[in-house]
């Protein structure tokens, strides 16, 4: 599916998706600002992803501002990723030691294609060699919410990678106009393959909408550098009820990375790659939400994660 036919999806389906109510998530809502913000509205400018880590990796500006504490925890092969979120006010901040590369909703990872396979056949999640560290800062807020709330936060992170010793710089902008939400991050970052550094840059943008109980985001991802240009879109709908969160995306690649075919446990070189997500979160009670993935890491997998917010 093409981006011009993305966009007709995303357009068509606010129009059918218009009439839904706002009332079926107000447990959510009152609960977590992961889905609902400081003002009853979408945080915006996430690119649909379903959990905040995968957020704060690609655009820091989203990272949470009001006077709250998180973490997040996401459980698969043998080891656990994290986030942990501290908002002050106007300020909000994040670390992650995790990557958000080979995610579904994170930029692809620098590999081998043996290493690829090898990792797809024994279902191994890509290795993380860096640090990110992320703050916000509210630039405008006009401290309204529904349909007048207008907002743009700023957002900067570092990323350290461990095994070069080196620490690369981006950031990024997100805000909500009323059920309108948009975000825009570019960052440096590099990658030691084998002893060799390879060097790119990533940019996204996305686009969403709140309505009602209906979350919708189209996210597009551009990473690039002299020598190679991969993009990555994702049509992302998240149905927020009373104490759950359901979660399905589609994911297309054009690239010439390689592709792991299960059915033949063997690599395929086609340019134009598709992957589908999907997840629900249970909020168990105001302050913990427990969460299963399909597909996170892009192994066909399932992941168990635990959310945490006071």
């Amino acid at each position: 599916m093409n981006r011009s036919k993305h966009l007709q999806l995303f357009v068509g389906a606010i129009a059918l998706n218009a009439v839904f109510a706002s009332a079926g998530h107000a447990y959510l809502c009152d609960a977590s600002k992961q889905f609902c913000g400081d003002k009853g509205g979408y945080s915006g400018g996430s690119g649909g992803a379903p959990t905040r880590g995968s957020k704060i990796r690609l655009t820091p500006a989203v990272i949470p501002l009001d006077q709250s504490f998180g973490g997040e925890f996401l459980y698969f092969d043998n080891s656990v990723d994290f986030a942990i979120v501290k908002g002050l006010g106007r300020i909000g901040a994040a670390i992650s030691p995790s990557n958000s590369e080979e995610t579904f909703f994170g930029p692809p990872g620098v590999e081998v294609p043996a290493d690829f396979l090898t990792r797809h056949q024994e279902k191994h999640k890509y290795p993380s060699q860096k640090l990110t560290l992320a703050t916000a800062f509210g630039l405008l807020n006009n401290k309204r919410s529904g349909l007048s709330r207008f907002e743009i936060n700023l957002g900067v992170m570092g990323k350290y990678n461990r095994k070069t010793e080196a620490a690369n710089a981006g950031g990024g902008l997100s805000g909500v106009a009323g059920p309108f939400t948009f975000g825009y991050s570019l960052y440096r970052d590099e990658t030691d393959l084998e002893m060799i550094v390879t060097r790119y840059t990533v940019e996204t943008y996305s686009i969403g909408a709140f309505l009602g109980p209906l979350v919708l985001d189209y996210s597009n991802l551009r990473m690039y550098n002299e020598y190679e240009t991969i993009l990555t879109s994702m049509v992302t709908g998240t149905v927020l009820l009373s104490r759950v969160l359901i979660t399905a995306s589609v994911r297309n690649e054009h690239s010439s990375r390689p592709e792991y075919v299960p059915a033949t446990d063997s690599l395929e070189y086609n340019i134009d790659k598709q992957e589908v997500f999907g997840g629900i979160q249970y909020g168990i009670t105001r302050n913990i939400m427990l969460g299963a993935f399909y597909n996170y890491y892009l192994m066909r997998e399932a992941s168990f994660g635990v959310t945490i917010f006071l």
